[in-house]
């Protein structure tokens, strides 16, 4: 499995798309018009990965198909930590509650500890750094409000 970012160029049969939506693709995704399994369904897209996580290989393939790639149409942390989550699926489970924690935080605005409040802003401010080894593209435009930045008086 390798990831991609975006869907420009992929194959719908072989890209599984996580927390967005693609139309002919498969998802694993909260996002409106998804197409996620109604047994993996949960309110983040991470939570929806690690259900998909939890099953064998086996039973991936039943419900999603044969897929080799990941995919991920925008940068955020409930998309970076579904994608890890794909990629990494047994290192996944081992941070399950870390993680939700901070794909909560990042989605909903919510408080879930300092914790996922450092995850959620390392995640969201690693494009950034000058040292990153992601692309500057990936950074949230400047006029974009996280939620905790617009919960901030």
């Amino acid at each position: 499995m390798r990831f991609r970012f975006g869907t420009d160029g992929a194959d719908p049969a072989r890209t599984l798309v996580v927390d967005g939506t693609a139309a002919g693709f498969p998802t694993l995704s909260h996002w409106p018009g998804h197409r996620t399994p109604m047994a993996l369904r949960h309110d983040l897209s991470t939570g929806i990965a690690l259900a998909w996580a939890r099953l064998t290989p086996s039973e991936r393939r039943a419900l999603l198909g044969p897929v080799h790639e990941v995919a991920n149409t925008h940068y955020d942390t409930d998309g970076v930590l579904s994608v890890f989550t794909v990629l990494r699926p047994y290192d996944a489970l081992a941070r399950e509650e870390d993680m939700l924690a901070a794909a909560a935080t990042c989605d909903f605005g919510s408080w879930h500890g300092e914790a996922a409040l450092a995850i959620d802003l390392t995640i969201m401010g690693l494009p950034r750094h000058r040292a990153s080894p992601l692309p500057p593209q990936l950074a949230p435009d400047a006029d974009a409000h996280t939620p905790w930045e617009a919960a901030s008086p």
